[in-house]
């Protein structure tokens, strides 16, 4: 019960203390922003006393630049641009405690988001390492396989070379039978011709069998 107590003394000892500070001087500083109190719901006027129903609520945090003030009232431009006045006694220079733990929280799940994006995007990169490491390895594997095949076809082309330098002087068997066998043709019917010739010129012409 005496910490609510407390809870409810604080805002009214901090609004009684900023009325007194106000009561100090006649104005403050143009363009200063300030932040509506923690629990509270100000109402924004037209009126510059106030006096009017408000057309506006602002809820506790919400920021607004000061335009001017004197020392019971002040004339605010909320962050998108509606201006109006609203009871100084209800304004802080410091962000209250609820929107700066609003703040941490949401920058806390942001940081927590950018981290389960960089996991994400780490284990994406990992298995795409993977799958590089696996091609390099089988690029690699066919470049020693071609190596070997040309090794082979290096050795099958020196070997060639070489029968090709022993039997480069010498005739194959096939040709020299095949030329003997022509030879001897063409020599029959040549010799078979001369001797028709010469038994013809002994007989007169006569073919003798």
């Amino acid at each position: 019960m005496k910490i609510a107590n407390v809870q409810r003394v604080v805002p009214r000892l901090t609004a009684v203390l900023i009325m007194a500070m106000g009561l100090l001087g006649p104005s403050a500083a143009i363009a200063e922003t300030m932040y509506v109190t923690d629990q509270l719901r100000l109402g924004l006027h037209r009126a510059e006393d106030t006096g009017d129903r408000p057309y506006r609520t602002l809820t506790s945090g919400a920021a607004m630049e000061v335009i001017e003030q004197n020392r019971f009232y002040a004339h605010v431009r909320t962050a998108d641009g509606d201006e109006g006045w609203v009871k100084v006694a209800y304004l802080v220079d410091a962000k209250p405690a609820a929107l700066r733990v609003a703040e941490v929280e949401t920058r806390s799940q942001q940081l927590e988001d950018e981290l389960n994006s960089l996991k994400r995007n780490q284990s994406t990169a990992s298995v795409r390492v993977g799958e590089l490491e696996k091609e390099l390895s089988g690029w690699e594997n066919l470049a020693g396989t071609n190596d070997d095949e040309m090794v082979r076809l290096r050795d099958e082309n020196e070997s060639y070379a070489q029968r090709m330098a022993v039997y480069r002087n010498s005739v194959p068997l096939l040709w020299s039978l095949i030329a003997a066998t022509l030879t001897l043709v063409v020599g029959l019917i040549v010799g078979y011709q001369w001797l028709d010739r010469r038994i013809r010129r002994r007989f007169g012409g006569l073919r003798v069998y």
